[in-house]
């Protein structure tokens, strides 16, 4: 039964991307960064910054635009305000990375559980450096593996949680740790209805301190074929 709901959750994952509309959505990011109270330059204060962007997807690839940070125009901030680390975490093709054969990644039963009042199947996995999640660390980006636990309905196999912990951090890196907690629900986009994603807690430390982001996806709309915005490509990390 393990086996066969693994096998029916991987092609539940290939599917639904394929599958899925081209789409514009909102996102709104709260990012707070702690510093160490330790800091040898003294108590150094909390800073939060809110974070509104465009996401878009299209041709089964995620990009995205800021619109604006700490209430003005991403374009127009001030540098100081623009934040120096930041996940690019690909939460639209997060699902895919986990699931591609080609990103070769381990699986295991844990358990089954009930969530929203439907039962869920839990599986373990580990994703390999190679395809592994990409941080934005000012112009540098890093690639991590990562491994976590996703939870699909036990009726319809749709992942609705990904939990993620990034492991193997450089020590290059200014990280030195992250996890990730990944909400889908069902969406209505052009009078139909798909599984997408709804929220995220993303939880960092790096040297120097910590860092807590909330986010939530709202007002997904079709991508319309004469759109002039300019996107930031996720997937490549520009």
């Amino acid at each position: 039964e393990q086996s066969a709901a693994l096998a029916a959750i991987r092609e539940y994952a290939t599917n639904h991307t394929q599958s899925l509309p081209d789409y514009v959505c909102s996102q709104t990011t709260r990012q707070t960064i702690s510093p160490d109270a330790a800091d040898p330059n003294g108590p150094q204060p909390r800073q939060t910054n809110v974070i509104e962007a465009e996401i878009v997807y299209v041709n089964h690839r995620e990009m995205e635009k800021l619109t604006t940070i700490n209430g003005k125009p991403a374009a127009s901030a001030d540098p100081k305000d623009l934040p120096e680390s930041f996940s690019r975490g690909e939460f639209g093709t997060l699902l895919l990375r986990i699931f591609d054969p080609q990103t070769s990644a381990e699986f295991h039963w844990d358990r089954l559980v009930t969530r929203d009042k439907r039962r869920m199947y839990v599986f373990s996995y580990r994703v390999p450096k190679s395809k592994g999640y990409v941080i934005q660390e000012g112009k540098r980006t890093t690639v991590v593996a990562f491994k976590g636990l996703v939870y699909a309905d036990a009726e319809t196999n749709a992942v609705m949680r990904i939990e993620m912990q990034g492991i193997d951090f450089p020590a290059s890196s200014s990280y030195q740790s992250l996890t990730l907690k990944l909400n889908y629900k069902l969406t209505k986009v052009a009078e139909q209805e798909f599984v997408l994603p709804s929220d995220f807690e993303l939880n960092s430390r790096q040297s120097g301190g910590t860092t807590e982001v909330d986010a939530e996806y709202r007002n997904y709309r079709l991508f319309s074929a004469d759109a002039t915005i300019q996107f930031s490509d996720i997937n490549s990390g520009r």
